[in-house]
């Protein structure tokens, strides 16, 4: 008995110990990854030596295949420029062998090859290895995501929004709480405070960026949001429809803990907000970016709200209180940055 607790205790230490050193390779590759990210965009020659592989094989989405000594000279003398590198959300890294790491993902770029400019929506699989204990950018396979589709849920795309020429489709409730800005390269709109000079007559949220001269009935609402403020169980960010005046509307508050104020669909008609569903499941924020997706139907009153799992909605109910509105994006009282906003509805 005694030999098999020893044997026991051992095995339970190695484990602890295989676990705390991937995570400590996670970390380094992680890191080493951003560090290739910013090498790239500034072209930095003996930064760019240091991160690469002398072996490395990068094989562009076009099929042209570079060594490290062909890449560096590309991005080092300005023939190739990356003025705009955005993951939307962190790349699956997995140890399939020693010293092997395996990272794969979604990134969006803007390149200059040779005086032309590029825009790309890339998914890509990136092999780092570890040489004398320096994790090193080994190989890099990447190939080009479709565009998006021209139609959701059987709804024609009629309004698409990037930020990356302003904000000027967007009427906020307080100018000083907003603001539009480039975060690595990526234009967003956001939040950039939790109190709000807005005062709403009724009980509703304080920060609201409503979409200028258009209102829809039936639509599917998609989008990408990142929590920038962590307050735990506070998290939100809330999405305005059927918007018909400041007294009058829906809305989704995707709170991080539920209760009757958070983490609801919300009705305003009148009175302060009251939720017409009775959702328990916790919202799972993260510093990350997100998937949103709103599907209304007027004429059956359903109101669908996904949050990253696309098939299953995480919120559901029926109303059919209000109809033709307007759309918008914001949060109750917390910090988010949105983008890549697309909306689907007949006009």
């Amino acid at each position: 008995m005694r030999s098999q607790f020893f044997l026991l205790l051992n095995a339970s230490l190695s484990l602890q110990l295989l676990a705390a050193q991937d995570q400590a390779d996670l970390s380094a590759v992680q890191a080493a990854d951003q560090a290739r990210i910013a090498a790239m965009q500034s072209g930095d020659r003996s930064q760019l030596d240091a991160i690469f592989s002398n072996d490395l094989h990068y094989a562009h989405s076009n099929g042209v295949v570079d060594t490290k000594a062909s890449f560096i000279e590309a991005l080092s003398s300005g023939t190739t420029r990356y003025h705009r590198y955005h993951q939307p959300s962190a790349p699956k890294v997995t140890f399939p062998a020693p010293s092997i790491a395996l990272m794969s993902g979604h990134t969006q770029i803007q390149v200059e090859s040779q005086g032309k400019l590029i825009d790309a929506d890339l998914t890509y699989l990136a092999v780092w290895r570890k040489e004398n204990q320096q994790w090193r950018f080994l190989a890099w396979q990447s190939g080009r995501l479709p565009p998006a589709a021209d139609n959701l849920h059987g709804l024609p795309l009629l309004f698409s929004e990037d930020f990356e020429k302003g904000r000027d489709h967007w009427e906020v409730t307080d100018e000083k709480s907003w603001t539009h800005r480039v975060v690595d390269g990526n234009a967003v709109f956001g939040i950039n405070r939790r109190e709000s000079d807005y005062k709403p007559t009724h009980r509703s949220p304080f920060h609201i960026a409503l979409l200028r001269d258009l209102a829809v009935a039936d639509f599917a609402l998609t989008f990408k949001v990142r929590s920038t403020k962590d307050t735990g169980n506070h998290r939100d960010c809330c999405i305005i429809f059927n918007h018909q005046d400041a007294a009058n509307f829906y809305y989704a508050h995707l709170g991080a803990k539920p209760d009757p104020a958070s983490g609801q669909i919300m009705i305003v008609q009148n009175a302060p907000r009251r939720p017409i569903t009775e959702n328990t499941k916790p919202v799972p924020w993260t510093d990350g970016w997100h998937q949103v997706k709103v599907v209304r139907d007027t004429a059956k009153g359903s109101i669908e709200i996904f949050f990253d799992e696309m098939e299953t909605p995480h919120l559901s109910t029926t109303d059919t209180t209000f109809g033709k509105g307007r759309i918008g994006i914001g949060s109750f009282d917390d910090m988010n940055d949105f983008d890549d906003i697309r909306l689907y509805a007949k006009p």
